[in-house]
């Protein structure tokens, strides 16, 4: 095997890996009804992987999450979260997600664009996540600060369409973390980042002994100990 992983040339071997990792274990090319799916039929945020492997890794049980347009993201945060409020513009996508939207999820048809961004502000608490991946953006984030609680993440998808919009976040006093790469059914690469004001806000990170990034591969790296054990297993395997 060895023998012709070297006489292969490299450039199709990574082809071949790529395709194998974005279709097996991504999902990437899976979509139904306009949901996207990953590799199990199930429904995953239209957003950066790095992004949402980032994101499967914190604990949003006990969080409320309001999103500016719904769609496939609103089924895995209502997976996820303790309740999910949604707006959303356009009728037709409004109809598909209402009609699978668990009992958790409410979601709101607005198809006036200033009523749109308000959305939020008819709502009687604030939220532990606020996505931004919907119409009128920047005043969509104009809004969710008047809304975010004090430890809450916001999350603005595309953002490198909208540097203003991330400028105005910055000027708020949140840190913008940038998730860039690939994200499901796209082409090209795109950018999905996060703002919080508070290192508090990732307080609900999981830790697993053994994670492993999706499509990567295990390696018991013999390093991953302290110096002194290393000296010695180098002494033992030199006698």
């Amino acid at each position: 095997m060895n023998f012709f992983l070297k006489i292969i040339p490299r450039r199709l071997i990574t082809s071949i890996r790529f395709i194998s990792i974005f279709n097996r274990d991504f999902g990437h090319s899976r979509k139904k009804n306009g949901l996207c799916l990953d590799p199990n039929g199930l429904p995953i945020p239209w957003i950066t992987y790095p992004c949402f492997e980032f994101l499967s890794r914190l604990d949003f049980s006990n969080s409320t999450v309001f999103e500016f347009g719904s769609g496939s993201s609103t089924l895995w945060w209502a997976k996820r979260a303790r309740a999910v409020y949604s707006v959303e513009r356009e009728n037709d996508w409004y109809q598909t997600i209402r009609a699978q939207c668990p009992s958790n999820a409410k979601i709101e048809l607005c198809k006036n664009e200033l009523k749109y961004a308000k959305n939020i502000l008819t709502k009687n608490i604030n939220f532990d996540v606020i996505v931004i991946d919907g119409a009128v953006r920047y005043p969509c984030v104009e809004t969710a600060l008047k809304k975010i609680e004090i430890n809450g993440i916001i999350i603005l998808d595309n953002s490198e369409w909208y540097p203003n919009a991330c400028r105005l976040l910055r000027e708020e006093g949140f840190v913008q973390i940038d998730f860039c790469g690939f994200s499901p059914i796209n082409a090209f690469t795109s950018c999905t980042s996060l703002f919080f004001k508070n290192l508090a806000a990732l307080s609900i990170f999981k830790s697993q002994l053994q994670w492993m990034p999706i499509g990567g591969k295990f390696l018991k790296a013999h390093d991953d100990v302290t110096i002194d054990k290393i000296v010695k297993e180098t002494l033992f395997l030199a006698d």
